[in-house]
């Protein structure tokens, strides 16, 4: 029974290391301050109530709908849920959240004590002018091996696994920005398909006025009631009109590729001309002195934030190879050279090599840190970096939502006037009172008036979009959550580590 008592010494030894507290030498993780302003707009402070107090309690009650209620067109919802399901950069972003999780899965391995098996027979026959015998010999064997595992004495291991840890985190957030970002997009190409259409019916409605101009100006002209000059000026603006059609049914086919590459699919029988812009609302409503700290809930800075957390994480890993590392190995097992005896005490058989490694002279380690720390300084100045474009986004596109609108309503009116001039020009000709040369100038400026209100009216929804996006977006059908509290921020980072394992 004494060699059993060794083998419990052993493995009673390498529990004991295994459970041996280590020191953690990566700094502790403290998130920059944003830099940029506290909040987007202003709004008036009551004297009880300072700024600071207002911009938090708006970032914490502010929240974005989900995608399905900010779109409310039901081919726009259609549109999207195919490209969700099958968008190409979604299915890579996918796999790279789970090649990310595989190796969080191979560095968290590393903090417990891998063992091999192993069964073996050995038969040989000695060479008689060697040994003198022709003896068959045979071996057995059976053990078990522990594959060399390291002591975590100084947190090497630790800051390893916590840096794969942040690495895959940023990967989920990775996947979500392209979620988005598949999401603004459809939307964008189908709002432009859209325009397309409705410039395209614009100028079919045009062209036929022009034709039916044309044909009034001829019969005039027969009978000495309209100039040769009035009949070329109408040619030449039916001709015009024939070319912008051409160019609506470019585009058109050009924006029906888009979407189609989009969604992974054929979109014809989905998409309906008979839409209109100025019928689609975006459901986003942004309370004044909004805090910037929504910025935090961007899955980029989400994701620049955790790979500050892993650079931060690699630095502990850099110092701990300034210490010893204290690495076990060992086996334990049968061997017999008969079968029917392997497994008696007598056959016991095990070897333990504990190992220390100190390094001497090795500027490789003090440049592996000065790496670690360079990088860490790089993923900073990246996370500040994407929070003032965040920042500069959102800002953008809140003035730009504001001025399109204007812009839209004085449109609508310029609109508005053109039709009045158009008709009375036309009023003036017919009488006998003018030449054709101001319907035509009148036609013309219609026409592009109601080109250029598409365009707005495309513009100010797009605006509407790039800002939902700008502000992190909602790549979920239900409304995003509110900022987590540190309770539940814990909650759920232990929870996500549990599945990650």
């Amino acid at each position: 029974m004494k060699p059993n008592l060794h083998v419990l010494s052993v493995f009673v030894g390498l529990l004991a290391g295994v459970m041996t507290g280590c020191t953690n030498l990566t700094p502790q993780f403290q998130r920059p301050e944003l830099p940029v302003a506290d909040q987007f707009t202003r709004q008036p402070i009551n004297k009880s109530t300072s700024q600071t107090e207002v911009s938090s309690v708006d970032a914490q009650a502010f929240s974005l709908v989900g995608w399905q209620q900010f779109f409310n067109d039901e081919v726009a919802q259609q549109l999207i849920t195919l490209a969700l399901a099958n968008n190409r950069d979604l299915a890579i972003a996918a796999a790279n959240v789970a090649e990310m999780k595989g190796l969080y899965r191979i560095q968290q391995s590393e903090n417990h004590p891998r063992f091999t098996s192993n069964l073996d027979s050995t038969v040989s026959r000695p060479s008689v002018n060697v040994t003198g015998s022709d003896e068959i010999t045979r071996q057995y064997g059976a053990q078990i091996g522990l594959v060399s595992y390291e002591i975590d004495f100084w947190g090497r291991v630790a800051s390893l696994r916590e840096a794969a840890l942040a690495d895959y985190f940023s990967q989920i957030a990775a996947q979500r920005a392209t979620r988005i970002n598949v999401i603004a997009e459809t939307a964008n190409a189908y709002y432009a398909w859209l325009m397309a259409a409705e410039t395209l019916a614009l100028a079919d409605k045009t062209l036929a006025n022009r034709r039916e101009s044309l044909k009034l100006i001829e019969a005039r002209n027969s009978v000495g009631l309209a100039s040769q000059l009035d009949v070329t000026q109408a040619q030449i603006a039916e001709s015009s009109v024939k070319s912008q059609k051409a160019n609506a049914q470019r585009n058109l086919a050009a924006l029906s590729a888009v979407l189609t590459q989009l969604i992974g699919k054929p979109i014809d029988d989905l998409l309906d001309p008979t839409e209109s812009l100025a019928t689609q609302v975006l459901n986003l409503d942004i309370p004044d002195g909004l805090s910037t700290e929504v910025l935090l809930g961007r899955p980029d800075i989400i994701q620049a934030e955790f790979a500050l957390k892993a650079a931060n994480a690699r630095i502990g890993a850099a110092r701990a190879a300034f210490f010893p590392q204290i690495n076990l190995l060992g086996s334990g097992g049968f061997a017999s050279a008969s079968l029917d005896n392997l497994f008696e005490s007598d056959a016991l058989t095990w070897s333990f090599a504990p190992s220390l490694r100190l390094p001497l002279f090795n500027q490789q380690i003090d440049a592996n840190l000065s790496v670690a720390e360079a990088r860490n300084q790089k993923a900073v100045a990246e996370y500040e970096k994407v929070i003032q474009t965040a920042f500069a986004e959102v800002y953008t596109q809140l003035l730009a939502r504001k001025a399109l609108a204007d812009e839209r309503q004085a449109q609508q009116d310029l609109v508005a006037a053109e039709k009045k001039r158009l008709r009375l020009s036309k009023a003036r000709y017919e009488a006998g009172l003018a030449s054709y040369l101001p319907v035509l100038e009148a036609q013309q400026a219609l026409f592009a008036a109601e080109q250029s209100l598409l365009a707005i009216q495309k513009d100010l929804l797009s605006a509407n979009i790039m800002l939902y996006k700008a502000l992190g977006g909602a790549d979920q059908e239900n409304p995003s959550p509110k900022k987590p509290s540190q309770k539940n921020a814990a909650q759920a980072h232990e929870a996500a580590n549990k599945a990650a394992k």
